[in-house]
């Protein structure tokens, strides 16, 4: 019985042992994602973008990123980052991943965990991109002013929009649902050069009322189109230097 009994214990010690090694991740805690500390040296362009834009997503939490083959302990710590101090997706203190290197210093993601990340978002850079053309005049739920709402809905984390004109209060409201979203909304805006003149009741100063970053140009801008959770740099200070903000305020 005693030899029984010892042999029971060692067993279990061995189970417990084994058990415990499966739940260490395949990466060091600061275990750098690529031999240089560069991502973008080992990966394309569309991968490093489409990595951060996934793991920014407030729906991908540690279920998502372990189905898709990332280790444990990288998919617990990712979406413990980027939802904030609350712990809850989707809301005001989120802390999305702006850059490979905030996504590198997460404990525990390190080579492994962003080639598994790679992995999982490789088949969106190797379609080649849809273009969508939509003529004008036509009914405004079929319009494209009605597929730039269902674009600015879709943002998760950032938005960047420059307008020459702007003053379609359905895209107004589609703005304002995006801030409320937690989503971090920059407007560049020609009119705005104007505006700051005598802000009261002007498209900019109600879109800087909304809590959106705008922004206007010494120059003519005539550009017409919105990023929606692209990459961004960090530029404060070249942003601060070439714009200004569009009321004054």
């Amino acid at each position: 019985m005693k030899r029984t009994a010892v042999l029971q214990v060692l067993l279990a010690l061995a189970v417990s042992v084994a058990g415990c090694g499966s739940e260490v991740g395949p990466d060091g805690i600061d275990e750098p994602v690529a031999p240089s500390g560069k991502a973008d040296a080992w990966y394309g362009e569309c991968q490093v973008r489409q990595v951060l834009a996934w793991v920014n997503d407030p729906e991908v939490d540690e279920r998502v990123l372990k189905e898709a083959g990332v280790h444990t302990r990288a998919a617990r710590n990712i979406p413990a980052h980027r939802n904030g101090p609350d712990g809850i997706a989707a809301t005001s203190d989120d802390d999305y991943f702006e850059t490979v290197e905030e996504l590198d210093a997460v404990p525990w993601v390190g080579p492994r965990a962003f080639e598994q990340l790679v992995a999982a978002v490789d088949h969106r850079c190797s379609i080649f991109p849809r273009a969508e053309v939509i003529f004008s005049p036509r009914p405004y739920e079929s319009s494209h002013l009605a597929k730039m709402a269902e674009l600015i809905d879709s943002a998760r984390a950032y938005l960047d929009v420059a307008m020459y004109s702007f003053s379609d209060y359905q895209l107004l409201d589609a703005l304002e649902r995006a801030v409320e979203r937690g989503v971090s909304v920059r407007f560049i805006y020609d009119k705005a050069s104007e505006d700051r003149k005598a802000p009261g009741g002007t498209m900019s100063a109600r879109l800087e009322e909304l809590g959106i970053d705008v922004r206007w140009v010494n120059k003519i801008m005539h550009h017409k189109f919105a990023i929606v959770d692209g990459p961004r740099m960090d530029t404060e200070a070249a942003f601060s230097g070439t714009l200004a903000t569009g009321s004054g305020n």
